[in-house]
């Protein structure tokens, strides 16, 4: 398995939690692991020496402890901060089941009697650290590298500081599930791999990390704008309400803006329904032709993603007119979802170009036409790879690859599908394209949403439950990250 970042990290224990394996299970597992290695290094009758902070990384440090402790070991606990600033309930259990009176508490010096310790483990700040440690854990790093020489130094999951100046230096790391991005022999020392009970399915199977992972929170002094502005093109008549359902999906997902850009006979009856989305009627007539394309450049400088295909119709001119968008986009450097009518303007030298910047949502049927071949696992990672694009396969297990990584989507309700439902995917996923999030990242997280609103449309609906009922679904869902 390839080497982890803090926030992928995140996501295979947040997607474990899904699954039913809770988090302080997990930091109990790891507590094991870190507590073996912990007692072969430590000589008989000697004292280990925890150096914990207040998260999850010192949960890990609590519960190799206290086993250590349960096992009749001289084991001693420093906490960085006061016990009543550990911060999650996982480590706070942990914490309750050590030995009394073996906490003490970091206040500016050490004590003579911790400098006796044979082992010191650093349990202080883990992966989720950006930037140099700040005090007291600097200082608690500077005391421990001190220690090296009469002292074994053991780093829990990743070295505390790893990339600065001020790191811990240890002789060996016992690190859970998978190596961490930046480790290596010479910052950790000794690298051991700990299995901890992540399931497979917690990588193989898109859950809440997934979504958590590439949804990016508005921040508190943004403005309009900021957190993503999307352009549908499409609709004709009679496929007015596809660019709607688009539309209504980003909106829900957060998205400030969207643009609808469709021919003007179906415009009439989309801003008849909903001031929401800003409508745009590109030309005369009823359907798209070519004439359209400059109006829309013009859109697209107003946009950081576009979303090309819905209810776009057949029609030979039509087709020609969505290349020439396509082309448009490509050339403005924009994310691209590619959905349903457009893909078949899509061309070979286009993705070879453009596709790390697109995401392409087909349906069974569509893949076939679109690859020539059935829209299996495998073919969708093969296409993707030949491609260099995302691939959103839908169905009732959704397939998403980049050609280097096939997720799969196992969530929803059979009331998915309703007529819409496919192009509230495709406005989900241009919304996270918008807000910042990677095409893989993007198209894994809007599986996810639009399933798990189809769940909780389906809890109020039943099956009579429309496309617009799951887009007004997704905020519910949002609700859920942590």
């Amino acid at each position: 398995m390839p080497t982890l970042t803090p926030a992928e990290a995140r996501r295979l224990d947040l997607n474990a939690e899904e699954l039913g394996i809770s988090v302080e299970r997990l930091m109990g597992n790891a507590g094991k692991a870190l507590a073996k290695v912990v007692r072969r290094r430590l000589p008989k009758g000697a004292r280990a020496v925890f150096l914990c902070g207040k998260g999850n990384n010192g949960g890990d440090g609590f519960a190799a402890a206290a086993d250590l402790q349960q096992q009749g070991l001289d084991v001693l606990v420093v906490l960085a901060e006061p016990a009543a600033r550990i911060a999650t309930p996982a480590a706070r259990v942990h914490f309750r089941r050590l030995a009394k009176g073996s906490v003490e508490r970091w206040t500016g010096r050490p004590r003579a009697t911790w400098g006796k310790a044979r082992v010191i483990v650093d349990c202080l700040l883990g992966s989720g650290l950006s930037g140099a440690p700040r005090p007291p854990y600097a200082a608690m790093i500077r005391w421990a590298n001190a220690q090296r020489r009469h002292a074994r130094l053991i780093a829990c999951d990743v070295p505390s500081g790893l990339g600065s100046p001020t790191a811990f230096s240890p002789h060996e790391t016992v690190t859970f599930h998978a190596r961490k991005h930046g480790m290596t022999a010479a910052n950790s020392g000794r690298i051991q791999v700990a299995t901890i009970g992540i399931p497979r399915a917690a990588d193989h199977d898109i859950g809440i990390g997934d979504l958590d992972l590439a949804y990016r929170r508005p921040a508190w002094d943004s403005h309009k704008g900021d957190n993503g502005i999307v352009l549908v093109i499409g609709g004709n008549v009679p496929l007015v309400g596809a660019p709607h359902y688009c539309a209504m999906g980003a909106l829900r997902t957060g998205a400030d803006l969207v643009h609808i850009a469709t021919p003007e006979a179906a415009a009439k009856a989309m801003r008849a329904w909903s001031p929401l989305p800003i409508v745009h009627g590109t030309e005369p007539g009823d359907h798209f032709t070519p004439i359209s394309t400059k109006g829309l450049e013009d859109l697209m400088d107003l946009c950081t993603t576009v979303l090309i295909g819905p209810g776009l119709g057949t029609r030979a001119n039509t087709r020609t007119f969505a290349a020439a968008a396509l082309a448009a986009a490509a050339r403005r450097g924009l994310p691209i979802v590619v959905d349903a009518d457009a893909l078949d303007a899509l061309d070979d030298d286009l993705l070879a170009r453009h596709g790390h910047r697109m995401v392409l949502t087909p349906h069974a049927r569509e893949f076939l036409d679109l690859a020539g071949a059935p829209a299996t696992p495998a073919n969708v990672h093969a296409y993707a790879r030949k491609h260099g694009v995302t691939v959103l396969r839908k169905s009732s297990v959704d397939v998403v690859s980049d050609g280097t990584r096939t997720r799969e989507c196992r969530r929803g309700h059979p009331t998915l599908t309703v007529g819409g439902t496919g192009d509230v995917l495709a406005g989900i996923t241009g919304a996270l394209l918008a807000k910042g999030a990677p095409p893989f990242e993007a198209a894994c997280a809007a599986s996810y949403l639009l399933k798990t609103a189809g769940e909780v449309a389906a809890s109020m609906r039943s099956y009579g439950a429309s496309a617009l009922d799951v887009a007004e679904a997704i905020p519910s869902v949002l609700l859920r990250l942590p």
